[in-house]
């Protein structure tokens, strides 16, 4: 696998060099080809010290890790979406990459911000977000390891965010606006339609909300359009989907082509709906 893992632009440079750094050293020794460019504040490309540029990199790798603070170019994302290369080391796509992929495809997503694992003042950042976050939020790790939380207090995310740091893990702070997180399946190919989705399963509901009052038949209707590019640029037959609504659109929180298909699992309740096969699932994800 082929991996560039680009760096720098014109805002926050050096946090981003840094990140770069991390990330390197967790996967120079599981990657075999890995490229690291930098790009100064002019957007110059650099590339074990010489100059390059997007037409030379992007072509000759699988995925891109992108960690620049600054929004990318019309021609970059272009570039990017033309040769189908995702953001991701994993299956599971979470956090950053979502947020990334959302921008680049046009698709609604929640605010949020990041907590890296070496931060120590907690509080005071705490301090400032929580004055200009709209509740609830959601905390969220960076990897499956560990669990998410969804929360109106302080003080419990405090203690959650904590938590997650002393488990190594970077933390998301997701302005999710609506109090009402839902998931879906969607399989694509199957039963001569390109995108057969499941109705959405309300994940948190407190109040026995009836799904009705919440997603109408435009809703579903965007659902299927945002599932249908996404699909275009992930090569995956089947994916889970968590979104909220917020004035009224759909906003995307998280995508996973790991589902829980255990006799007891949210997944499994969901397919079994759909009256699809699993024979057919596990053919369409396969």
């Amino acid at each position: 696998m082929r991996i560039a893992i680009i760096s720098g632009g014109k805002y926050k440079s050096e946090t981003s060099h840094n990140a770069a750094s991390h990330l390197y050293d967790k996967l120079h020794d599981r990657v075999t080809n890995l490229h690291m460019v930098r790009v100064d504040s002019n957007g110059d490309w650099k590339s074990l010290g010489l100059k390059t540029n997007m037409y030379k990199v992007l072509p000759q790798v699988d995925h891109v890790i992108d960690l620049r603070h600054d929004k990318k170019s019309v021609e970059e994302v272009k570039l990017i979406k033309m040769l189908k290369l995702l953001e991701h080391v994993t299956d599971n796509y979470e956090n950053d990459f979502v947020k990334k992929l959302c921008y680049q495809l046009d698709i609604n997503h929640p605010r949020y911000f990041m907590i890296r694992r070496e931060e120590t003042n907690i509080q005071s950042v705490m301090h400032d977000m929580w004055r200009r976050v709209h509740l609830p939020i959601r905390i969220l790790p960076n990897s499956y390891n560990n669990t998410s939380l969804y929360t109106y207090e302080y003080n419990e995310a405090i203690n959650h965010i904590k938590y997650l740091q002393s488990k190594g893990e970077d933390v998301v702070i997701e302005e999710l606006q609506d109090k009402h997180i839902l998931r879906i399946v969607s399989i694509r190919n199957l039963r001569g339609k390109n995108v057969y989705m499941t109705l959405p399963h309300i994940l948190n509901n407190r109040k026995n909300v009836k799904l009705d009052q919440i997603v109408d038949e435009s809703h579903m209707k965007e659902l299927e359009n945002i599932l249908t590019k996404l699909y275009k640029v992930l090569d995956h037959k089947i994916l889970a989907v968590e979104f909220t609504i917020h004035a009224n659109k759909i906003q995307i929180c998280a995508i996973s082509t790991k589902l829980d298909l255990s006799e007891s699992g949210i997944d499994h309740k969901l397919i079994s709906d759909l009256g699809v096969t699993f024979e057919e699932i596990l053919k369409a994800a396969s």
